[in-house]
C-alpha cells in the first residue's frame, strides 16, 4: 500500500508534481554548466529532493549530490511484489526501487506514480555516474524546432507496440517531426519545449550533458513526457543522445521505450 498518501487524491496529486517535475528553472543562469574544469550540466529538475523525508539542496547538483539522493528515504512508500514473490516488500527509496526490479504495486492504480519515479531514480543514477567528456561534437543546443526535427525516431509519441515495431522498421522515418503531422512546437525555456499533436502532447526537459557511457564522448540526456489530451495514457521515458562527429546525426546511446 501507498503511505502516507494511500488516497486517491493525494496520490493524483504527488503524481502532478511528479510530471511537471516540480523544480523546473526558468532563469537561463540557473541552469548553466556545472563549472569550466567539468563542463557538466545539470538540470535543477533532476534531483530528488522533492520527494524525500527531511532533504534540501544545497549549492549547484552534481553527480555526487544525486548519488547521495539514492539512498535517501522518499516521504512515503509502495508496497510491492512481483509474480516470482511470495510476500510484498516496502519500497521507499530509489535503492529499495532497483533492488525490487521487476516488481509492481500491489495496488494498480499506484502504477503510474511508481513508474514515474522509477524513471526518475534512474535519470538520477546515470546523472550520478556522469563525468566530464574528453571530447564533445555536439556544440550548442537550442531547444527548438530544429532540435525535434534533429532527434531520433524514438522520442515519438508511440503508444502500440505494433506501431512501435512498424515505424522502426520503415527506414524512410528517421526523426521525431518524421513519424506524426505535429501541429505546434513551444519552447517555454531554455531548455524545454512542448510539441502538440493532434491528439496527444509531448514534453521535453534536456536533463544533463556529460559523459554517460565512459567512451570520453559527450552526451546529452532527455527527458520526454508523453499524454494523450483525449483519454488517460501518460508516461515518461529517458533518452541518452550523442553524435560521434561533428557533421553526424544524433544517434541514441541509451533508452526506456525499448523496455515498455
Amino acid at each position: 500500500m501507498f503511505t502516507p498518501l494511500g488516497w486517491v487524491p493525494g496520490l493524483t496529486l504527488l503524481f502532478l508534481v511528479l510530471l511537471s517535475g516540480c523544480t523546473a528553472e526558468t532563469h537561463p543562469r540557473s541552469n548553466e554548466r556545472l563549472n569550466g574544469a567539468d563542463n557538466l550540466y545539470i538540470h535543477k529538475s533532476a534531483s530528488l529532493s522533492p520527494y524525500l523525508e527531511d532533504y534540501e539542496d544545497h549549492g549547484r547538483l552534481s553527480p555526487s549530490t544525486l548519488d547521495a539522493q539514492l539512498s535517501e528515504p522518499w516521504s512515503f512508500s509502495f508496497d510491492v511484489s512481483s509474480a516470482e514473490a511470495v510476500s510484498t516488500i516496502s519500497v521507499s527509496s530509489c535503492e529499495d526501487y532497483f533492488r525490487a526490479s521487476g516488481a509492481e504495486p500491489v495496488q494498480p492504480f499506484e502504477y503510474p506514480v511508481y513508474n514515474s519515479l522509477g524513471k526518475r531514480c534512474l535519470a538520477a543514477k546515470w546523472i550520478a555516474n556522469m563525468t566530464s567528456a574528453e571530447e564533445s561534437y555536439i556544440g550548442e543546443i537550442t531547444v527548438d524546432e530544429g532540435l525535434v526535427a534533429s532527434l531520433p525516431k524514438e522520442f515519438s509519441f508511440i503508444v502500440s507496440t505494433s506501431e512501435w515495431q512498424r515505424i522502426m522498421e520503415d527506414r524512410e522515418i528517421k526523426t521525431w517531426s518524421d513519424v506524426y503531422e505535429i501541429k505546434h512546437i513551444e519552447t517555454t525555456s531554455p531548455y524545454e519545449l512542448t510539441v502538440d499533436l493532434a491528439a496527444a502532447r509531448q514534453e521535453l526537459v534536456l536533463l544533463a550533458r556529460g559523459d554517460m557511457n565512459d567512451d570520453g564522448i559527450e552526451d546529452v540526456l532527455f527527458k520526454v513526457l508523453s499524454y494523450s489530451l483525449e483519454g488517460t495514457y501518460s508516461a515518461m521515458h529517458l533518452f541518452v543522445v550523442t553524435r560521434r562527429s561533428s557533421d553526424s546525426s544524433f544517434e541514441l546511446a541509451r533508452h526506456t521505450k525499448a523496455d515498455s
